[in-house]
């Protein structure tokens, strides 16, 4: 018996969607980094300007994305084969991390020279 039930989700959203589960809300640019993509490349592929093509879902897969459920909706979002060993993030988490929080610790570094400023006129 074939199933009539319709997958409503379109591609970019279930990308969004992963993104956001396994990255936060609004960390597009994150999983961009993760994934070796410019930031604008994530978002033709969530808005469905164009669609990610082997490479790119090769990525996605290295992520830790189960790619057959971005493309069909069927399935775990996550590779099973790819989850954390140990409860640890994958690689390319870790390394995005690290550069949010190089920004971040630059952000500190600016206000505490402002600060500084004017404290010492």
């Amino acid at each position: 018996m074939v199933s009539t039930e319709k997958n409503i989700e379109t591609l970019g959203e279930r990308l969004k969607n992963y993104i956001t589960a396994q990255y936060g809300k609004g960390k597009q640019g994150v999983f961009a980094k993760a994934v070796r993509l410019k930031d604008s490349q994530v978002s033709d592929y969530i808005t469905g300007r164009t669609t990610p093509g082997g490479e790119v879902l090769q990525r996605f897969a290295e992520a830790g994305m189960n790619t057959n459920w971005l493309l069909t909706g069927r399935g775990s979002m996550t590779a099973p084969d790819m989850s954390p060993v140990g409860g640890r993030p994958p690689r390319e988490q870790i390394i995005a991390d690290l550069d949010m929080m190089e920004d971040q610790l630059k952000a500190i570094r600016e206000k505490v020279k402002e600060y500084d400023s004017h404290k010492n006129p």
